[in-house]
This record gives C-alpha cells, sequence and structure tokens, in this order.
C-alpha cells in the first residue's frame, strides 16, 4: 500500500503544479489586472482635440459638527488658482462653532456661501440633503462634491477636474484616501480604499461606472436634478456616493482624475468611526446593480482562489519535500512539473505587488512592499465576518 502510495506522488503533485498555475492565470484576471488598468490608462497621452474648458465650477462642502476640520480644509479649497469657482458649504444642523468659522471665512473670501439643514428635517438621510441642497444652490453647471474633513493635495485640483468635465460626461470621479500618518491603521485604510478606488476607476474605464468617492466626485447639475438625483437611495442612511454613480452613470458617460496633483486627503478617523463606515459601506455594496454586483462578486471570487493558492502552494511543497525526504535523491524528471509551480507561486506573489506598485507609483500614493500578499491572504475571512456583522446591523442604515 505504501509502495503505491509512493507511486502516486508524481501525478499527484503534477495535479496540485496544474492547479497552481489555474489559479495564478485566474487570480490574475479577476483581480491583479483591474489593479494595474489606472497605471495603463494615464500613460495615454492627452487629446490634443480636447477643448480647453474654462466653465466654473461649484464645490459643495458637507459639515456636521466639524468646524475644527473646517479651519483647516476651507484655506486649501478657497486658495485653488487656475480655476473660476465658489464654495458652498452646507450646514448640516451642527451644534459646535460651525457656523462662526462659516461667517468669519465668508467676510474673507466672496465666492464663499453656505446654507444649512434645519435640524427639523428627520425623514431624509441628512447628508443626501445636505449634498441635494448645496447642489441646487450651485451658480456652476459642474458641482464638485466633498466633506468638511477633507482637503485638496494641490493647489491644481479644481483646475484639473475641470479639464475632464467635457460635454460628453456626466460624472467626473476623482481620486480620495485618507492622510498617511505611517501608522498600520493608516496602511491598512489607505489600501482598503485604494483598492475600492482602483474598482471604481476601472469599471468607469471599462464602460460604465459602478460608484465613486464623495470626497472627489464632480456631477453634472442639470443630469442630476433631471434624473431626481438620490431617489432611488432615499431608503439608505448610507453610501450616497457610490449608490449616486451606480444608478445614474450611464455608458462612456463618465470620465476619471487620476493625477497626483488632483488627489484629495481625508483625515483618518478613529477606529470605532471607521469600522462604522466599514459596515456603511459592506451594506452598500448589497444595493449596487448588475455590473456593481459582478464587480463585487469578481473581487470575492478573487479573495477566495488567492487564499486557495497560498493553500495549495504549501501543500504542493511539503509533497515535494517529502517525496525528495522518502527516496534520498532528486529526480531530474521532476522539473517538468517544478518549474512550472515554482514559477506561478513566484508570479502569486510578483504580480500583486507589480500592479498595485505601478498604480499607485503613477498617482504618487504611498508604497505597500509586499502588504497585498500578506492582507490578500486574510481578506476572505475579514469580508465574511464583515458581512455577518453588517447583516445583523442592516436595520441601523434604514431610513424609519
Amino acid at each position: 500500500m505504501l509502495t503505491t502510495y509512493l507511486q502516486n506522488l508524481p501525478w499527484l503533485a503534477a495535479a496540485l503544479c496544474g492547479t497552481i498555475c489555474l489559479l495564478t492565470a485566474l487570480v490574475y484576471l479577476l483581480r491583479w489586472r483591474m489593479y494595474g488598468l489606472p497605471a495603463r490608462w494615464l500613460k495615454k497621452p492627452a487629446d490634443p482635440n480636447q477643448p480647453e474648458t474654462r466653465q466654473g465650477l461649484s464645490v459643495v462642502v458637507t459639515a456636521h459638527d466639524q468646524a475644527r476640520q473646517l479651519e483647516e480644509s476651507l484655506p486649501r479649497i478657497l486658495q485653488q488658482r487656475d480655476a473660476v469657482f465658489e464654495v458652498i458649504v452646507v450646514n448640516d444642523a451642527s451644534t459646535d462653532d460651525t457656523e462662526d468659522v462659516l461667517k468669519r471665512f465668508a467676510s474673507q473670501y466672496k465666492n464663499l456661501y453656505h446654507t444649512f439643514v434645519p435640524a427639523s428635517m428627520r425623514y431624509i438621510d441628512r447628508r443626501k440633503l445636505a449634498a441635494t441642497l448645496g447642489i441646487r444652490a450651485a451658480r456652476y453647471e459642474w458641482v464638485v462634491l466633498t466633506r468638511a474633513d477633507c482637503a485638496p493635495a494641490d493647489e491644481r485640483w479644481l483646475s484639473l477636474m475641470e479639464e475632464r468635465c467635457g460635454d460628453d460626461v456626466d460624472f467626473v470621479l476623482g481620486y480620495a484616501n485618507y492622510e498617511n500618518d505611517n501608522s498600520a491603521t493608516a496602511r491598512r485604510a489607505i489600501y482598503e480604499r485604494l483598492k475600492n478606488a482602483l474598482r471604481y476607476f476601472s469599471a468607469a474605464i471599462g464602460g460604465k461606472a459602478i460608484g465613486g468617492d464623495g470626497c472627489n466626485l464632480a456631477l453634472r447639475k442639470s443630469y442630476f436634478l433631471a434624473q431626481k438625483g438620490f431617489a432611488d437611495s432615499l431608503r439608505l442612511t448610507c453610501g450616497e456616493d457610490c449608490l449616486l454613480v451606480d444608478a445614474l452613470a450611464a455608458k462612456r458617460r463618465t470620465a476619471v482624475e487620476l493625477r497626483p496633483e488632483a488627489t484629495v486627503l481625508q483625515k483618518l478617523p478613529h477606529k470605532r468611526l471607521y469600522h462604522t463606515e466599514k459596515l456603511a459601506y459592506a451594506e452598500t455594496l448589497r444595493h449596487l446593480g448588475r455590473r456593481g454586483q459582478f464587480y463585487r462578486l469578481k473581487e470575492g471570487a478573487a479573495s477566495a482562489l488567492n487564499t486557495l493558492l497560498l493553500l495549495v502552494s504549501v501543500a504542493f511543497i511539503a509533497l515535494r519535500s517529502y517525496e525528495i525526504a522518502t527516496s534520498g535523491t532528486y529526480q531530474p524528471l521532476s522539473l517538468r512539473f517544478d518549474l512550472p509551480a515554482l514559477l506561478a507561486m513566484g508570479l502569486s506573489i510578483a504580480l500583486p505587488c507589480l500592479s498595485i506598485r505601478q498604480t499607485t507609483k503613477k498617482m504618487e500614493e504611498r508604497g505597500f512592499g509586499m502588504w497585498p500578499c500578506l492582507y490578500d491572504f486574510f481578506q476572505p475571512l475579514r469580508n465574511w465576518l464583515l458581512k455577518v456583522e453588517s447583516y445583523r446591523c442592516r436595520r441601523e442604515f434604514i431610513r424609519k
């Protein structure tokens, strides 16, 4: 029996080798190729026939009890150059010094305006209402949405976003992420948000957008009003930006702006708030349309296959080590499946790092080294735990 078992080891090793190669190819197609798509898009030269547009922008900032954040972010927004713009801050029933801060800044900057959401408005999601009020009050056709705890990384943010606001688009997806304080928490949060952004950008570049980041999102005012804005997601108290783009974006009508000067940086929330935001995002994903669900399934399948790939690789190495130790010699014929397996395992480590790196380098985002491999191995478990918790809390994100 032992002799028969040992005779079957080469065939088992060959089967594991084929599985490793197949899983490597599948994970590349489902995930790694998508991660590198924005970097390849950035390499394309600009269209020389693209007309220079300077039609003006309205920046809508929503704020709730964020006086301190406005003190830091408003100057960086109001000091943008090479763009004609106004800034509209919607005070969402704040109880701190937000109103005083806005009045002080309004006396210094003539293009700053502010309005408010009454505290009595309880029967609609307040963030959606605040954004809608700001969009309706906008003077210009193109509106850029952001938040009080966000600030542009460069003074050319608005001018670069405006370059994408052509006649053939209704949305412009900009890149936003958390500020990097070099902590482990920031690294994980930045990486997770980067992956979500790359999925949005890849879908938009591929034909139809499935979501966007409300910290850096431009939209056409007339189109927003004609399509009744957030009407399709009024029952939810989360995901207003993602669900808006997913519901209203038409095919080939969404542009992306990935240049590092157009990046918006957000303050990293404390752990409890960050966890709540992750739960809200998990609930938001459940309400995406067909294309959004397809990308969601692709990411879930890639996570599961990536973990399976690692487990099969460990099994292959253990099997080959056992076979060599048992026979006491290495058979040259074993190279026929050892070399492909080792090459596939090497690619499974190198490709995610290289795909992420080529994109982060172009966008001047922080590097992650080997972090994607280590992080993605445990991603299925984290996803499962998050789904279970978000399902238990799902009623908290439904408007009463």
